[in-house]
Formats: structure tokens, C-alpha cells, sequence
């Protein structure tokens, strides 16, 4: 059998397809024919490719071994990720909840071995069961199977509560700084990448095929921002239960201590008893423009709180010099690229490669559309002339700049809480960066007969789970085993 590239037109468009060829003699002729066709080269990713030799590996178990490609060199120091874990102690917890003493494999193991192959190899295409054993991070049973990390995450989200209940008890020392700062149960939006395995177009092979779950997470945060605990909506919004569940976790555990919903994702105030605070974030580009001009002109290190239509209710804005760093960079960018075609179409007009008005109109709205410069350069073509004049609209672009570091919410809270809760949320604003997609931590091929497990709800929870504690592991990590409240940045303002 070989691999043969079969390459078609369709008007001024090629494209190249990927087929697996097999050779074969009837009536003492050599004949030839496909035995499977893998669609558009272009959609192979080298992930899809290791996936797809590793599960025919799999298959058949005479197979030789395949050549690996060396791993990359991990992200972090595994002894001290390793020793970060031990000090959370969850390697009893987890074994002492496992419904069968006799399974023949750890499950304390393979959680563990899961969320530190997350921590080191985040954006790689290996699997668990690969990177962990060429970093030596095995147990003394041995290499653990698939099927072992498939039972463990299937297990997990059974034993959250207690989980939770640890790391309160570990990690939250009564009486530690911040302890007067709020405690948030953020509200984020997410989702769930994985992989399935299912019948081909054609009806008469397996084709392993990406696919993508809505998600929606309830993080309970310390003031350090810190998770301690999570609620996970697969494929369905929030329900009042789940905000409700965390809530009365955190007073069970720790009385009637401060506590803020914090959403991101929602207009409407959450479903919460009336008594409970609440804020909700306001995308920047929906703030008046005269107060994003006020912020521009006033002291930009300062929150504001202004007062509303709505009874009980008022608008947080402040800004945070760092906020907007990498989406002003992006905006930099997307104006200079744009710069560059304006000049090529400009050098096209005098060179008369361009003549027709509509024709130049419609090259410089999609080249600004492309690059989201639409509301940022003016521009005018002088057809008489055949010149083309631009210019980037530098009030706009400051005014841009300026919301992308503003964080702005609705809430209930008093003037004297928003100091509190931004202080809080500043020290959890990463968590929508590592929580905002969540994909198979395991990486390990998808197989027919495992196919409708990886659609599992408790198996999705799994794998949220796993993110969960990975964030826990690296800020331990980071912060040397004990993780200390953060400046953000500092929020002081006046109303």
C-alpha cells in the first residue's frame, strides 16, 4: 500500500487530496485501488496525523513500533511541578474515594500524571501516556493504559465535592491577607474541544473528525484568585442551581464571608437570592463615547463609579494600564498591514493597473474590512487626479486603545465594595485566558469503540476538572508552593 496525491481543479481553484493506494493482481494483471481517501491535505494537521498512526499502531497489535518524533522541550521543571503537587495532597483523597481497591491501576496516578502533561506539553499533539513516560513520570506499576486515563475522568467530576473540600482545607489559612477582599464566583464562557470518531461521507471507513461543545463555567475564587471549586454546563447555560451550589459551599465552609457573582458572559443580572451581590461586565465598545473621552483626558489610574437608571444599580469603570497591551498590539499591527496595501493599491492607480472609481472603492473597503481598519482611516480618491489619499484617524485609534484597558461592570454594590472587588478580580483576570477552551487533555487516539465516550458529559467534566487543577499546580509552582495576594495592578478612584 502507498499514499498518492491526487490534485483536481475546479475553476481557478486546486486542490489536493491525500488517498491510500493499494496494489493488487487479478487475471494476472496488476490493478490498483483506494482503499481509503483522507479528504484535503490541507486539513491534515500534524495532530490529526499522530493521532491517526498511533490508533492504527493500536489496532493491530503485531504491528512494528513507528518512528516518534523527539518531544519538544517541556514548559516547566517536572520535580518541581511534582513537588508542587504533593503539597496539595490529593493523591489520598482521590484514592481513598475510589470505588474499587482492587482496579489494577492508580487513579491518583493518572490524575496526576494527566494535569502535569497539561502544565508541561500545553500545545503539543502527544499523548499522556507518551510525554509522561519520556519525562519519567511514571509509577511503580508501570505505564498506565488509555483506558485507565478514560475511567479516571469518567470518575472525577463524582468526587468534586470532596476535592473542594481539600483544597479549602489546604490552601485558605483564616485570617491571611486579603481575607477582608471578597470571595467571586466567576462566570465564563468556554468550550470544549475533541475529537470523534465516526463513518467517512463515503460510507465505509472511520474518519476521525474534530468537533466543539459550548460550555459554560462558575468559578468559586479567593481573593488571591485562586479556584477552589467549579460548576460545568455542557452544551446548556448555567442553572440557578449550580451558582447556588458553589454559594452555599463557600458559607457551609467558611461562614458569612464577602461574596461577588462576577459575569462575563450575560446582561441580565444572574439568577441569585436578591441579598447576593453581583457584577457584570460591560464590553467597553458599548460605554458611552463621552466617558470613554473623559477617561482619555482625566488621570487614567483611577476607577469611576457613576450612577444609573436602574434602582440599586451602578456602572464600575476603570482603567488598568496593562489590560489592553496585547489587543492594542494586535490593533498596531492591523494598521500597518493595511498601510502596506493602501500603498500597493495607490502604486497600482499610477501605474493605471486601476482605473474604474468603483473598482478602487471596492479594493480599499475590503482591504480596511479585512483588517478591522474600517471606523480608522479615512480615506478619499480623487479620480481626476487617479490619486488615492488616507489618513489613520489618530483620535479614534487613541480612543480605541483606551477602551481596550478599561474593565467596566454593572453591579448592586456600594460605592465603599468596588475597591474590594476590583482588587478581587484583578487577581483572578487570567482565568478566562486558561479557562476560555478547554480541549482533550489526554490526547490519546479516539478508537470506533470508545467513539460515543468522548461525547460524555461526565467525561467533558473530566477534562475541566483536569484544567482546573492544572491552574492550581501552576500558580503553586510559580509562587514557590504558596500563592500570595497580587497587587493587579492596584485599583484606588474616587465616585
Amino acid at each position: 500500500m502507498f499514499f498518492r496525491k491526487v490534485t483536481t481543479r475546479r475553476g481557478d481553484k486546486e486542490y489536493v487530496y491525500l488517498k491510500l493506494i493499494e496494489t493488487y493482481r487479478q487475471a494476472g494483471k496488476v490493478k490498483q485501488r483506494v482503499i481509503a481517501n483522507f479528504g484535503n491535505i490541507d486539513r491534515l494537521t500534524p495532530e490529526k496525523i499522530t493521532a491517526l498512526i498511533q490508533g492504527l499502531a493500536r489496532l493491530h497489535e503485531g504491528a512494528g513500533a513507528f518512528p516518534e518524533v523527539p518531544l519538544p522541550a517541556p514548559e516547566g521543571d517536572p520535580v518541581a511541578l511534582r513537588a508542587a503537587w504533593e503539597s496539595l495532597g490529593l493523591g489520598p483523597e482521590i484514592r481513598k474515594a475510589w470505588p474499587d481497591p482492587a482496579a489494577p491501576f492508580d487513579p491518583a496516578l493518572a490524575t496526576e500524571l494527566m494535569v502535569l502533561h497539561l502544565v508541561l506539553n500545553p500545545p503539543g499533539p502527544q499523548p499522556v501516556d507518551r510525554s509522561c513516560r519520556e519525562l519519567g513520570l511514571t509509577g511503580a506499576q508501570g505505564p498506565l493504559k488509555p483506558v485507565d486515563f478514560y475511567r479516571t475522568l469518567e470518575f472525577l467530576p463524582r468526587i468534586k465535592m470532596q476535592i473542594a473540600c481539600h483544597l479549602l482545607r489546604t490552601l485558605v489559612t483564616p485570617g491571611e491577607p486579603g481575607g477582608e477582599l471578597p470571595w467571586l464566583v466567576r462566570v465564563l464562557p468556554s468550550t470544549f474541544k475533541g475529537y470523534e470518531c465516526g463513518l467517512s461521507s463515503h460510507g465505509y471507513t472511520y474518519q476521525i473528525r474534530p468537533y466543539t461543545i459550548p460550555l459554560n463555567l462558575a468559578l468559586l475564587v479567593d481573593p488571591r484568585g485562586l479556584p477552589l471549586d467549579f460548576a460545568v454546563a455542557v452544551n446548556r447555560p448555567l442553572a440557578r442551581e449550580d451558582l447556588l451550589g458553589l454559594i452555599g459551599f463557600l458559607r457551609g465552609q467558611c461562614g458569612a464571608v464577602p461574596l461577588v457573582v462576577a459575569d462575563g458572559r450575560s446582561a441580565d443580572p444572574p439568577p441569585v437570592p436578591e441579598d447576593e451581590k453581583w457584577a457584570l461586565r460591560v464590553a467597553p465598545e458599548n460605554l458611552p463615547r463621552s466617558l470613554v473621552d473623559a477617561m482619555l483626558e482625566e488621570n487614567p489610574q483611577d476607577f469611576r463609579v457613576l450612577s444609573m437608571g436602574r434602582r440599586g444599580e451602578t456602572c464600575v469603570v476603570y482603567h488598568h494600564p496593562g489590560l489592553g497591551e496585547t489587543l492594542n498590539s494586535t490593533l498596531d499591527e492591523r494598521l500597518a498591514a493595511a498601510r502596506v496595501q493602501l500603498e500597493h493599491i495607490r502604486r497600482d492607480i499610477a501605474r493605471r493597473r486601476l482605473r474604474r472609481p468603483s473598482t478602487v472603492a471596492e479594493r480599499v473597503k475590503k482591504t480596511l474590512q479585512n483588517h478591522e481598519c474600517t471606523d480608522l482611516v479615512d480615506w478619499a480618491y480623487d479620480e481626476d487626479a487617479r490619486q488615492l489619499t488616507f489618513r489613520v484617524r489618530e483620535d479614534a485609534v487613541a480612543r480605541h486603545k483606551m477602551q481596550n484597558r478599561l474593565l467596566a461592570f454593572r453591579t448592586n454594590l456600594d460605592r465603599e465594595s468596588v475597591h474590594g472587588f476590583l482588587q478581587s478580580y484583578l487577581n483572578s483576570l487570567d482565568l478566562q485566558e486558561h479557562f476560555g477552551s478547554i480541549s482533550d487533555c489526554t490526547r490519546l487516539p479516539v478508537l470506533y469503540p470508545y467513539a460515543e465516550y468522548h461525547h460524555s458529559t461526565d467525561v467533558i467534566a473530566g477534562h475541566a476538572l483536569v484544567y482546573f487543577l492544572a491552574y492550581l499546580l501552576r500558580r503553586l509552582a510559580a509562587e514557590g508552593g504558596k500563592v500570595v495576594m497580587g497587587d493587579g495592578g492596584g485599583a484606588s478612584g474616587r465616585g
